[in-house]
């Protein structure tokens, strides 16, 4: 004879998520995945590649907002001949 059972109600279950965005958002949206990022070395290539995916959009952020300007290479290459000509010191190199 199999010896009685010491709980016979079911077991609470997490209710299932409808969709699969929302499953993603339970799994991953929370304190305990960042701090797993954080934390463990195991994360490191999620961590990596999130760091390089931000970089890369802030990049092309910068390239398409900050405008070009010709003042700033005209400068540049004025600091750039002060310094071809022998002025080490940086105070006195000029540019426009």
């Amino acid at each position: 004879m199999a010896p009685p059972r010491a709980n016979n109600r079911p077991v609470a279950r997490r209710k299932k998520s409808s969709n699969l965005l929302q499953s993603l958002i339970e799994k991953y949206v929370n304190w305990n995945y960042v701090k797993y990022l954080a934390f463990e070395p195991a994360a490191l290539p999620v961590v990596a590649v999130l760091i390089v995916l931000a970089e890369a959009v802030i990049n092309v952020l910068v390239i398409n907002r900050v405008p070009y300007t010709e003042i700033d290479w005209v400068a540049y290459m004025q600091e750039c001949e002060g310094f071809l000509n022998g002025t080490t010191n940086y105070a006195q190199l000029r540019g426009q």
